[in-house]
């Protein structure tokens, strides 16, 4: 078996729209793929249009989503499975993230007014479209702009998180959202901890709950990977990992269909997606 537990579509800030990356995994002959968009399961609503029902033969689907909290001014992010895209308490949750995002995007509009770079929200949302609101977005308004001359220079000089740290305020902190993501059948990983965390840190998002690590990532080195698959093991701890593809030509695009989990990961995912009664598998309902 070959898995990728963490991949974005359109409905978020990747580049590829939901029925594509599936039609992408499937060449790449990934056998089981989350899609885990930024504080949205709406690419399952778009997978589950009659028009794509009998497509979507292979691969296993594990319903999931790329959570935002904070860790005092910090952003966290959290990879929640087994959430049920059509729960009306999963809706509510992503509908608070959804406007979360908004605040904060609007709060960085009013840093980069401060340092004298005019950008509107209309002019972001023209770049997200339908998708859920992100650094990405207000990045390409600032290349549309002129304001830089690429989105890795609208990252390094105005949305990189030393620049936005204290921004991430309006979001529910990781000791608030892990609990409440549990108690909707979610089971949380922590990701791409990388360089991110000491080992004491670590030591307390373990003790606000969370399931695992995401242990491969293309942004780990293959020291990483042991010594955070090391840290797994000694706390008995769940091991992810995925690509984190967000399309052709982004970041991380080289890596969807090479970084890959074995299946026994994924099987210890699923089993304790079952115990906490979220779904360890998604398909689209049946007309």
């Amino acid at each position: 078996m070959r898995a990728d537990l963490h991949s974005h579509t359109t409905c978020s800030d990747g580049k590829s729209s939901p029925m594509d990356l599936v039609a992408r995994a499937q060449n790449e002959g990934i056998d089981t793929l989350a899609i885990t968009d930024h504080d949205t399961m709406s690419a399952y609503e778009e997978l589950n249009s009659k028009a794509l029902q009998t497509t979507l033969e292979s691969p296993t689907i594990i319903p999931g989503a790329e959570m935002t909290a904070k860790d005092g001014d910090v952003s966290v992010h959290l990879l929640a499975y087994g959430l049920d895209p059509v729960n009306q308490d999963v809706k509510a949750l992503m509908g608070a993230q959804r406007s979360n995002r908004k605040l904060r995007v609007e709060r960085i509009l009013e840093k980069l007014a401060k340092q004298g770079v005019s950008l509107d929200m209309d002019e972001v949302l023209m770049e997200a479209g339908r998708a859920n609101l992100g650094r990405p977005h207000i990045a390409a308004a600032l290349l549309r702009k002129n304001v830089v001359h690429s989105i890795q220079e609208a990252f390094m000089r105005y949305l990189n998180p030393e620049v936005l740290e204290g921004l991430a305020k309006g979001y529910p902190s990781s000791k608030e959202l892990i609990p409440r993501l549990k108690s909707l059948g979610g089971v949380v990983i922590l990701a791409h901890p990388g360089k991110l965390y000491t080992s004491q840190e670590l030591d307390e998002f373990r003790s606000q709950g969370v399931d695992g690590m995401e242990v491969i990532h293309p942004s780990h080195n293959y020291e990483l990977q042991k010594s955070l698959g090391h840290y797994s093991d000694t706390h008995h701890l769940l091991k992810t990992g995925g690509s984190d593809y967000h399309g052709d030509g982004e970041q991380y695009h080289a890596y969807f269909g090479v970084v890959t989990i074995t299946s026994d990961w994924v099987h210890r995912l699923q089993e304790a997606i079952s115990r906490r009664g979220g779904l360890r598998s998604w398909a689209p309902a049946q007309a």
